[in-house]
């Protein structure tokens, strides 16, 4: 699963950093690529090498350094040196020493793997033991529709043309379904609940007027909370959503109608 973290850090999460709206892609599972070298103490003591020596050695040449800059027009452009290191090969050939003209490499005292971090703990899924799972945080105030549909534009591409073959992202959670279902409760919630407030209010109060004036208060009231979240910019989530309770709605337009029909 090293190479499937590898491809997420490094392909996949700077691609859904790039949707809008996205805040960060935190990935979990799988091992964390390293090239470790693994010291032979014994090779090491015949060299006459230390650790701090061999460290010293492959910090000098992984480095990125600034070179000042070239003035060229009305720009500065800066001059970089880059010697990253690429590949167990070029980590091999690293020279520590060079006694009587001799030198020392790195394979010389050691042998270079590819190796996971030290793992904390894993992700399972299904039967699945292990696998590699990435969390797409939002921006907050972002319409979550349009970041969701944003970052399935952005798996897709990589499904077909950024991945290797026989490698997918597959989404296991999705808030798209759990937003829908939730307009899908209001909706239901809001007609069933003045079909059953009509016939309940018509049974104690026996005045049909009164029973359809408090049910109309029901989508006026919920008419003018939507307009309100839409001037304010608030998405549709499950908060907003969730913030209209019915019960009170109603509660206050039976309390003022019973007041009226009592003068």
């Amino acid at each position: 699963m090293v190479e499937q973290r590898a491809r997420q850090d490094w392909t996949i999460e700077p691609m859904l950093r790039s949707v809008p709206g996205v805040a960060d892609v935190v990935g979990f599972g799988g091992g964390i690529k390293q090239y470790q070298i693994q010291i032979d103490s014994l090779k090491l003591r015949n060299y006459k090498l230390t650790l701090t020596e061999v460290y010293r050695a492959v910090a000098d040449n992984n480095a990125n350094i600034g070179g000042n800059f070239i003035e060229y027009d009305d720009e500065a452009l800066v001059v970089r040196g880059i010697g990253l290191l690429r590949s167990l090969d070029e980590i091999k050939e690293i020279v520590l020493t060079s006694p009587n003209g001799t030198s020392v490499f790195v394979k010389n005292i050691a042998e270079v793997v590819i190796c996971p971090q030290m793992i904390n703990g894993m992700v399972n899924h299904n039967k699945q033991d292990d696998v590699v799972q990435g969390i797409v945080l939002f921006i907050k105030d972002k319409n979550i529709t349009e970041v969701i549909n944003g970052v399935k534009e952005k798996i897709d591409y990589l499904n077909y043309h950024g991945l290797p073959s026989g490698v997918r992202i597959v989404p296991i959670y999705e808030r798209t379904d759990l937003v829908q279902k939730t307009i899908h409760t209001v909706e239901h919630n809001m007609l069933e609940g003045i079909a059953l407030i009509l016939v309940i209010l018509f049974i104690f109060l026996r005045r049909i007027v009164a029973s359809l004036v408090i049910i109309i208060v029901i989508p006026l009231c919920l008419l003018f909370a939507f307009i309100l979240v839409d001037i304010a910019n608030v998405s549709a989530n499950l908060i907003s959503l969730g913030a209209i309770d019915f019960g009170i709605i109603v509660d206050s337009a039976v309390v003022l109608v019973e007041a009226l029909m009592v003068k």
